[in-house]
């Protein structure tokens, strides 16, 4: 098979690929339609083009990503069988939603452990979570209890204020190193109208809450029980790549130094 090459093609210019917009607009105004106006101010151009951009090396993650099937927990029977279909079909981790305590012997049958699970519990029992972390010590298991997500999506705490963070301190009393227990939903905020800049502020915000209130029980092994932050996605691909980058960049930062 001969090799792919570009080479026999004429290299195009950035005022090129611009004078072809316009030919193709017929008309049409360039900057009115096909620049795209932000909430946070920037302005997307419909291309861009090495000529006026700069290169910047990127480093990318030791472990590559992993195709995440989601299944909601009804019957835990379907649900078991469910998560064994997906990961027939391709998936490579899970993720189980659940509304009440469930059997984890069942849900978890004939599933491996190398396969990476996570949760989004939408109750709070301290006495059923633990005994699921003694259950999957031997996976890598993602809990994601986000109290004060709850607590701003449904006006909320899932019993009271004292209650919670107590829970949530024996909760992370009893994880593993295979296992992590928070989570910072950021969902919430993108869902509601926050800009990109906004919901970096308000993660880190919801970061550092939990960094004071649980401090004791997450160090001195922050790597063995990491607080996973979980962010919706946009439309705007530089702005969604950069506002990921920049919240990685941070807490690394701040985490280590």
């Amino acid at each position: 098979m001969t090799k792919l090459s570009f080479e026999e093609f004429s290299p195009v210019s950035e005022k090129q690929w611009k004078q072809k917009i316009q030919f193709d607009l017929k008309g049409a105004d360039y900057n009115k339609t096909l620049l795209t106006h932000t909430n946070e101010g920037l302005t997307i151009n419909p291309f861009y083009h090495k000529d006026t951009a700069q290169y910047l090396p990127v480093e990318l993650p030791a472990e590559s990503f992993k195709i995440c099937q989601t299944v909601f927990i009804d019957d835990t029977s379907i649900a078991n069988k469910l998560a064994k279909e997906a990961l027939e079909k391709g998936a490579t981790a899970l993720r189980f939603i659940a509304d009440a305590p469930f059997d984890f012997e069942v849900l978890f049958k004939d599933i491996s452990e190398s396969c990476p699970i996570f949760f989004k519990f939408n109750f709070l029992s301290q006495s059923f979570i633990t005994d699921l972390l003694t259950y999957v010590k031997s996976y890598k298991c993602a809990l994601n209890i986000d109290i004060i997500g709850h607590l701003v999506s449904t006006g909320n705490w899932f019993k009271n204020n004292a209650n919670d963070h107590k829970n949530v301190t024996q909760i992370l009393a009893k994880a593993s190193k295979n296992s992590s227990v928070l989570a910072v939903n950021v969902d919430v905020y993108q869902n509601a109208g926050a800009n990109t800049v906004q919901q970096v502020a308000y993660a880190l915000a919801h970061v550092n809450e939990y960094l004071n209130t649980f401090e004791s029980a997450i160090f001195p092994e922050p790597k063995s029980k990491k607080i996973n932050v979980n962010f919706a996605i946009g439309n705007n691909y530089f702005l969604e790549i950069a506002k990921l980058r920049a919240l990685d960049i941070y807490l690394t930062y701040s985490l280590t130094t």
